[in-house]
């Protein structure tokens, strides 16, 4: 996520020429997607799916808007696809923040939200270096290429988690 959003106004500048007003609204779209995907898809469709699937399609689901951005012929097509992106992230960190929620002791919910807090602001200041990197010494769209593999790689091995049910929780939770 950092990579892409690190590099993504670079790379619109040197593909399509975007000037300043462009990238503005191509993240208030994003901020649009967002917040319509907040309010009204994430209620509705998480429940419906469950967590394990909610975030893994949305995982997937990023990797194509990441990839089809990289090979958009044109600005504004790369702008929806861009809120299509958007929308679908919102779907990852509610669905991960819950999985792994319910994987851990009541008691241990802070330290894990805390622990979580961390590793986000460390990939904050690696993913955009990283992400540099690849863009200077690859090519120009390689952070929406590597960024597509990380989110496959990501949705497999969510796929192999083994969620727990609500009856299973508790039954391995000491009584207190």
């Amino acid at each position: 996520f950092n990579g892409v959003a690190g590099t993504g106004a670079l790379f619109m500048i040197e593909k399509f020429s975007a000037e300043t007003w462009q990238l503005s609204a191509m993240m208030m779209m994003a901020g649009l997607g967002i917040a319509f995907s907040n309010t009204f898809l994430v209620p509705i469709w998480t429940p419906r799916l469950g967590e394990k699937k909610s975030a893994t399609y949305s995982l997937m689901g990023l990797a194509i808007f990441y990839i089809a951005v990289f090979l958009a012929p044109l600005i504004w097509l790369a702008f929806a696809l861009n809120m299509l992106g958007a929308m679908m992230s919102a779907f990852i960190f509610p669905a991960m923040t819950t999985l792994s929620v319910e994987r851990v002791e009541p008691r241990e919910a802070g330290m894990l939200m805390g622990v979580t807090s961390a590793v986000g602001s460390l990939m904050n200041i690696l993913g955009p270096l990283g992400a540099g990197a690849v863009y200077d010494h690859v090519m120009r769209g390689a952070p929406y290429w590597t960024g597509s593999l990380l989110l496959v790689t990501a949705a497999l091995i969510l796929t192999r988690a083994v969620v727990l049910q609500p009856a299973a929780r508790e039954a391995n939770r000491p009584l207190e």
